[in-house]
């Protein structure tokens, strides 16, 4: 991600029983905090208003299940992460904006909007003839489609926040996910661009 993605160094110290060396003396610990690196954006458009960003944690984006807080320009968005540490929220944000992050009581990570190329190419798509979504509804369901060749590409639940990530086969794009979902979700898939600049959306039959 280079020079797009900022974080802050974490490493803070508590009276916690255990945490202290033999004479008692507190030790230094490191607290959970968002894994900056598997955090993307939507980006915003140029603009003097903001704009609703969509931020997608990855798996293991946090280390479990637990309570992920966004702030930006006054605004809150409290969302739950999944189990594999992914989740999914919104915040209005402005170009070049930096959203904090944080993972229960952690200190923030930092995470910069960028706004949006009126050159980006399309997002994926489907494969005529192949059902885009396939599997019991309430399990693991299949995500079959076509994007840009030999892209990583991720497919999003936007109601429970599980994602799951793969790659596009380097000759025709094709690709194929697997993600938890049930009847009426919305899933959204993104090729892993930065920032994200369109998805394929779709709904769980």
């Amino acid at each position: 991600m280079g020079e797009n993605w900022k974080h802050l160094p974490l490493l803070l110290t508590a009276l916690l029983g255990g945490c202290g060396d033999q004479s008692g003396t507190p030790q230094p610990f490191p607290l959970p905090r968002p894994n900056v690196q598997l955090l993307r954006a939507s980006g915003a458009p140029d603009s003097g208003t903001s704009t609703p960003v969509e931020v997608v944690g990855l798996p293991a984006t946090v280390p479990r299940a637990g309570t992920v807080t966004l702030e930006n320009r006054g605004q809150i968005a409290t969302v739950q992460a999944t189990g594999a540490g992914s989740f999914v929220a919104r915040v209005p944000a402005r170009p070049d904006d930096q959203i904090a992050i944080r993972f229960e009581t952690s200190e923030p990570a930092l995470l910069r909007v960028i706004k949006i190329s009126v050159q980006s190419p399309p997002p994926p798509g489907p494969i005529p003839g192949v059902p885009p979504v396939s599997g019991p509804a309430g399990g693991l369901l299949t995500v079959q489609g076509r994007g840009s060749p030999g892209m990583d590409v991720f497919v999003v639940n936007m109601d429970t926040g599980d994602a799951a990530v793969g790659r596009t086969a380097p000759t025709d794009g094709a690709f194929t996910l697997q993600v938890v979902g049930a009847a009426s979700h919305t899933l959204r898939v993104y090729e892993d661009r930065t920032p994200l600049s369109g998805y394929w959306e779709l709904k769980v039959p």
